[in-house]
C-alpha cells in the first residue's frame, strides 16, 4: 500500500470500509490504517485521508482473500 504523501490530506465523515490494524513484534498496536474504497487510506498521523497510488490492486488483494 502506498499513498501520495504529496497530497492535501482530506476528512471523510465515515469510519472507512476496512481496517487494517499495524503490530509490532511483542503484538503492540503500531497503528491502525482505515481503507476508503474508491477513495485512500486513513491514519491519525496524517489528519485525514490519502489518496492510494494504486487503489486498484488493494481491492483486488481484498476481494482474492474474501475480505470484500
Amino acid at each position: 500500500m502506498e499513498v501520495d504523501l504529496t497530497a492535501e490530506p482530506f476528512t471523510c465523515m465515515c469510519l472507512g470500509d476496512v481496517r487494517f490494524t499495524v503490530r509490532g513484534e511483542l503484538g503492540i498496536v503500531l497503528g491502525v490504517l482505515s481503507h476508503h474504497l474508491g477513495g485512500g487510506l486513513d491514519w491519525h498521523r496524517w489528519h485525514g485521508q490519502l489518496p492510494l497510488l494504486r487503489p486498484g490492486e488493494l481491492t483486488k488483494w481484498l476481494i482474492s482473500r474474501g475480505v470484500m
